[in-house]
């Protein structure tokens, strides 16, 4: 019996350039090859998926690290913030301050005032730490907001004559406390109440001890 040669391009089934008999179905042999190509399709798709789910599972590792470095950068951070606070520059600071606040009823001189400028300018700088994000707000309330809200409540009748020349001044340190009350009505689960005059008072000569 006669036979033919048909190459059979892409199934391997066939091989490539296979003899195979005369009553072999051309179909047969475009279905075969048809087969081969969806297959090979799949495993493209295939890939691709898993090379996506890939990548996806990179980037959130990555980003998990990052966050992870930041908040230990944060937390590094607010120590360092916490025990310049409590240094004994900074506790002379406090001091100077506070008996500049406690005394503002009186006929004080600019000079007088500006002794709180140093403790008002620490906050600002804690403000500005955690409006940029360098700080985790519920970390800062947790260790400073007793101070902060003493003395953001404490100078406000020198804050507004600062801002009467420069608008901007203190700033962060009025988004800081703002930052800090919300945080305090959330953990507190009840309105916040603003100090009393005498409980300012109290916590400012406290402060005076410092020194």
């Amino acid at each position: 019996m006669a036979r033919v040669h048909i190459v059979a391009w892409g199934c391997r089934s066939l091989g490539r350039g296979q003899e195979v008999s005369e009553g072999v179905n051309m179909m047969d042999i475009l279905s075969c090859n048809l087969t081969a190509s969806v297959v090979t399709a799949w495993a493209t798709i295939l890939a691709a998926i898993a090379a996506f789910f890939a990548v996806g599972a990179t980037v959130r590792s990555t980003a998990k690290q990052i966050d992870n470095s930041r908040f230990v950068l944060g937390v590094d951070l607010l120590f360092k913030m916490d025990e310049r606070f409590n240094s004994k520059g900074m506790k002379r600071t406090r001091s100077e301050g506070a008996r500049a606040l406690l005394d503002r009823g009186e006929q004080l001189s600019t000079a007088r005032y500006e002794n709180a400028d140093d403790i008002l300018d620490f906050f600002e700088t804690l403000g500005l730490m955690t409006r940029r994000g360098a700080l985790d707000k519920e970390m800062v309330w947790s260790t400073f907001f007793p101070w902060i809200e003493v003395y953001w409540l404490a100078s406000q009748e020198y804050v507004k004559s600062e801002m009467i020349e420069e608008l901007e001044t203190w700033k962060d340190f009025k988004n800081l406390y703002e930052r800090m009350v919300v945080v305090e009505k959330i953990k507190t689960k009840k309105p916040y109440m603003p100090l009393t005059s005498e409980e300012k008072s109290k916590f400012l000569h406290d402060e005076l001890d410092l020194e």
